[in-house]
Order: structure tokens, then C-alpha cells, then sequence
């Protein structure tokens, strides 16, 4: 078995980490601009986290769509005072507005059809989800918004996209599966994920154990925590 030391600090990093009105993000954990890069040679003025961007880039050219959908906003820096008209999400560096084309420049213009239907169906196969779904608006705390993406990372983001369930609503179920015995068990074509939440200890840092040579992902939730996602290949995972 292998001990990973999960630092409390880093609760509020991540691909999983809640951004909301109960849930803010504090400045000083806000992503750092050094540390994005551009979505892309046309859009240099829009950055975003590297996975995010990579991602969203591996994204636009499985859909070849040129420059029928447009990058609007990604990271944003917070300035002081936060105003509450800012999204919050876009500190992170995870979030992305795309509009239909140039002369809308706008979320709302990404409307459920043509190139931007195309665009959703691909968009949890590359970890995005759409973050602020219609009929979701008690549970969000943010009106509709078609265009606004945001980057949690494969598989959480096709599991949400199956479940028809928010950020909200996934991390509150992933804190029913609180170790890798008692796991939320996802299985695709080549691998099973094993997700479980872990609550962070009083002291600075918290231990986990899982076995040697595993591979992981773990992700702060912003709340009270860390999510972990073990990937067995299923023809380990079955014998």
C-alpha cells in the first residue's frame, strides 16, 4: 500500500473545486496568471488552467469548427472589491463563455443547434460540462447560461452529463462514498474509476492509502475536502 499526503491547503485546487454563492473562491486561492496559457494562437487574450485549454483546443478540432463558435471570457482576475455581478468561476481559470460567432461576442449566443449542438455532445468527452443548465437555477443560484462551460475533468464530467446533475449535485453525492471500499464506481470501454471523497483532518495535512501502482487524480472540492478518482485498467480490475 501507498500512503498519499493530501495537504489541506490545496481543499480549494483543482479540477472538482465548487465555485458558488455558498462557496466563494478566496483571492489568494485564485489561479494564478503566470500559471495559464492561451486557448489558442487566435485567442491569446483568453486564458485559461493548461488541461482546460488543451482540452478545450482537442475539442474544437474533433469538431473542425473554425471560427463558428468564440472563445468570449476565461480566466478573469478578481479585483477589490468582488463585485456580485462577477462570476467567481472565472477566477479559477476553468471556465470558458463561447458564443455562436463573432458579431454575437456573448454566452446566450450559443444556442441548441447546429454547430453548438455538436459542440455539447462532444464537450464531457473532453471533462466540460455545462455549468449553469436550465431548470437547475435553485440548485446553481445562477440564472441559465447556454454558453458558459466549465472544466471538471474526465469521467466526472460524462458521469454529470448521464446523471443530468449539477457540480452541486455530484460532489453532495460523491460525499456518500466515503473510501475506495465504499467507492462510486464508473466503467467506460478501457478502465474503471473508482471516485470517493475524503474529509480533510483537523492537522495540515491528511493521509490516504491506496495500493502501489494505481494511478490517481485527486482534486479539492472547496468545501470540505478532497475528491479521488483511481483508474484501473478493467482487465486489472476484473482479475
Amino acid at each position: 500500500m501507498k500512503k498519499i499526503k493530501l495537504e489541506n491547503s490545496n481543499i480549494h485546487k483543482g479540477n472538482l473545486i465548487l465555485v458558488n454563492g455558498e462557496h466563494p473562491i478566496e483571492e489568494k486561492y485564485a489561479a494564478n496568471d503566470t500559471a495559464l496559457v492561451n486557448i489558442d494562437f487566435w485567442n491569446q487574450e483568453i486564458l485559461l488552467d493548461y488541461l482546460a485549454a488543451k482540452e478545450l483546443s482537442h475539442l474544437m478540432n474533433e469538431l473542425e469548427c473554425g471560427n463558428e463558435i468564440i472563445p468570449v471570457k476565461g480566466y478573469e482576475k478578481p479585483t477589490l472589491p468582488v463585485s456580485s455581478e462577477q462570476d467567481k468561476e472565472h477566477f479559477t481559470g476553468l471556465a470558458v463563455d463561447l458564443s455562436a460567432n463573432e458579431i454575437e461576442r456573448q454566452s446566450k449566443g450559443f444556442p441548441k443547434k447546429g454547430i453548438c449542438k455538436e459542440f455539447r455532445k462532444l464537450a464531457s468527452k473532453h471533462g466540460f460540462i455545462e455549468r449553469y443548465p436550465k431548470a437547475k437555477e435553485e440548485i446553481t443560484g445562477v440564472e441559465y447560461q447556454p454558453g458558459h462551460f466549465r472544466y471538471v475533468g474526465y469521467p466526472h464530467s460524462v458521469i454529470m452529463e448521464a446523471l443530468d446533475i449539477t457540480m452541486e449535485e455530484y460532489l453532495k453525492t460523491i460525499e456518500e462514498y466515503s473510501s475506495k471500499e465504499k467507492a462510486f464506481r464508473f466503467r467506460d470501454k478501457e478502465n474503471l474509476y473508482e471516485i470517493f471523497s475524503v474529509k480533510a483532518k483537523d492537522d495540515n495535512s491528511t493521509i490516504v492509502e491506496i495500493a502501489d501502482g494505481i494511478p490517481f487524480t485527486v482534486s479539492g472540492n472547496n468545501i470540505d475536502g478532497f475528491v479521488m478518482t483511481l483508474s484501473l485498467k478493467l482487465q486489472r480490475a476484473l482479475t
